[in-house]
């Protein structure tokens, strides 16, 4: 059986409406069309909590302003590309 739905939030991958719900370890996450999201930084927590709807309250945030969290990626240089200097990459 599901958690129950404690919430909605307005997903930010497809734009429907999904269900916030919570663990059994007290941490919010969402279910809709793009699947379970479930964040589990303090931030993303933060972040889902100031977003979703409580209690069935309007959704008042626009979430299409909000920035996207990046990672690095392995284009980016990191502490052992500086240290070896780009020896054995690719040959120019």
């Amino acid at each position: 059986m599901p958690n129950p739905k404690i919430g909605t939030i307005k997903c930010p991958i497809i734009g429907d409406v999904a269900e916030v719900r919570k663990d059994k370890n007290d941490k919010l996450y969402y279910v809709g069309l793009a699947g379970i999201i479930s964040p589990k930084s303090a931030a993303g927590q933060a972040r889902l909590k100031e977003l979703a709807t409580f209690d069935e309250k309007p959704i008042t945030t626009d979430i299409s302003e909000t920035e996207p969290e990046h990672e690095p990626n392995a284009t980016a240089k990191n502490w052992v590309d500086e240290l070896l200097g780009g020896w054995g990459g690719p040959d120019d």
